[in-house]
């Protein structure tokens, strides 16, 4: 009789110890649930616009690494990042760009919410052009690789800065990263030969940490190349 006993209580006990951890887990996966749906996307590859043309819905982006490339904005393409109003995950589609946004009570366009000011009719090409020089486009193809299936979705990280740049002689990435301490940089990466200079951030990229950034830039022989941004709508 005892030990009947004894094996019910250890039962009971076993029983309780996964039902406790299968309520653990429960709680941890809808926590995981909720806090993704507090990040940004962060898939794609690391790019900036080089050209936007407003007539054939166009653009041309520069990635750190390799050739430019040349994509097409559809209707249905994805646009994501951070409001920058309430620090909301926001996805919309490109089409939706003048719409209101209907995500946080910032009552303004969808545009906005991703640049805050944005002059014309805050389409997607007058959003790209209000983004600040540089400002990082994460650039996701329908089919992984392949530019040819069509643009899936264009991500904005404001927490990130993808610069051209030039000089007589090749900078040290440790002048370069004294340099981006000063627009709160907490990390540089150099490509294409150390003409690309992409930084990573503490809080977001803006036009007057890019006049910080030229000046600290200046003082080690560093100039930024923006002559493409002639290329940009009018």
């Amino acid at each position: 009789m005892k030990s009947e006993r004894c094996k019910c209580l250890w039962l009971g006990k076993a029983w309780s110890t996964v039902m406790l951890l299968m309520v653990g887990c429960g709680i941890l996966d809808y926590c995981a649930t909720a806090n993704e749906d507090k990040k940004p996307h962060t898939q794609g590859i690391v790019s900036t616009i080089w050209a936007l043309q407003k007539d054939d819905e166009n653009i041309t982006v520069m990635p750190l690494h390799g050739d430019r490339i040349r994509l097409t904005l559809q209707p249905e393409t994805l646009i994501a990042g951070m409001c920058v109003h309430c620090n909301m995950v926001m996805e919309i589609k490109a089409g939706q760009n003048a719409k209101n946004c209907t995500k946080c009570a910032c009552n303004c366009s969808n545009s906005e919410c991703f640049v805050n000011k944005v002059a014309g009719k805050n389409g997607w090409a007058e959003m790209l052009k209000a983004l600040p020089k540089g400002t990082v486009l994460l650039v996701e193809y329908l089919k992984a690789d392949k530019p040819e299936s069509g643009l899936k979705r264009l991500t904005i990280d404001h927490r990130t800065a993808l610069l051209p740049i030039r000089s007589a002689s090749a900078p040290s990435i440790h002048d370069l990263t004294v340099a981006a301490k000063t627009v709160g940089g907490t990390n540089v990466e150099l490509g294409c030969e150390g003409k690309r200079l992409l930084i990573h951030l503490k809080d977001d990229w803006t036009q007057a940490k890019e006049t910080r950034l030229l000046k600290s830039l200046s003082q080690i022989g560093v100039e930024m190349d923006f002559s493409f941004q002639e290329a940009f709508v009018k």
